[in-house]
């Protein structure tokens, strides 16, 4: 696997006048992931979203890697992506499991009061995140995504419950197949309708303690060089060749900072990358922390 890099700040200068378009150039690799932490329509306070991540110190719970994106917008990503969801319109009596209270009729899924719960199973692709959208109406609903069907005592964990409204959230698919599920939270009746899921990215970076999240910044993410991460799905193998990450070096640091890398379970294993307090940029491998940076950038 080779590494490539894009510093924040020069990425504009170094390819100026050149034609090089780092969306179009990430788009054209075959795997890999690459984040942009100043870019907000990427970025969510929960780890399942869906409220953006935009103002300063607010923290990041999950953020989309953009690598298939190609430039293009959240908005336009979920536009373009096919939909994985049959009836989500609920114009016939069909595709859904029902519960036990459960009807479709008048164009939408009707759930009473402590009603079973609606599901339907989608073809999915592991380690790939999708993004649910769902209008309730009448009462707050809770939701999820599995990889088993029949997950009625999980509906109330992850994400848990929404308000009526627009619903949405985002998931990582576990398996080939993900079932997508609906029920009351047990407050009163409720209508579901306009169900959609699509996929949106892959390797999205997830943290689900509050406490280890990142925050936001104008000049992206800050991370406390102790315990905040983001962790991804990401396996580099055979076909992997180029990982972006995109990162602003202030004119002095207080320590060592680290900004990419991987941990082994055995916590000894180590792959990382960051730049000392010299400027240089540094990396360490197995059991090593640091190595004697080689790099003045």
């Amino acid at each position: 696997m080779s590494l490539g890099l894009a510093l924040k700040l020069s990425t504009a200068t170094l390819f100026k006048g050149l034609g090089f378009s780092l969306p179009a150039f990430m788009a054209g690799q075959t795997d890999g992931f690459w984040y942009d932490f100043a870019d907000t329509d990427t970025l969510f306070q929960e780890n399942v979203g869906p409220t953006p991540a935009d103002e300063p110190n607010e923290v990041i719970g999950l953020a989309l890697s953009q690598r298939t994106w190609n430039g293009q917008t959240l908005a336009q990503v979920v536009a373009a992506a096919p939909e994985l969801i049959t009836n989500g319109t609920f114009a016939l009596d069909a595709n859904w499991t029902k519960g036990a209270g459960v009807t479709i009729s008048g164009g939408v899924a009707n759930i009473g009061a402590g009603a079973g719960y609606l599901e339907q199973g989608i073809a999915t692709v592991a380690g790939r995140t999708y993004r649910v959208q769902a209008t309730a109406a009448g009462n707050a609903v809770y939701c999820g995504a599995w990889a088993n069907a029949g997950q009625t005592s999980s509906l109330s964990g992850s994400p848990g419950g929404r308000a009526a409204g627009s619903v949405a959230f985002f998931f990582t698919a576990a398996g080939s197949t993900s079932y997508i599920a609906f029920n009351a939270t047990g407050a009163g009746a409720l209508t579901i309708d306009n169900v959609s899921v699509k996929e949106v990215s892959r390797y999205a970076a997830t943290q689900a303690s509050t406490s280890l999240r990142p925050k936001f910044q104008t000049t992206g993410a800050a991370f406390d060089g102790s315990d905040d991460t983001l962790l991804t799905g990401y396996l580099a193998g055979a076909t992997a060749n180029f990982v972006v990450a995109k990162v602003t070096v202030p004119a002095t640091l207080a320590a060592t900072q680290i900004f990419a890398g991987a941990v082994g379970a055995a916590g000894a294993n180590i792959c990382r990358v960051g730049f000392g307090t010299d400027g240089f940029l540094r990396v360490g491998l197995g059991a090593t922390a640091v190595i004697s940076g080689v790099t003045d950038l």
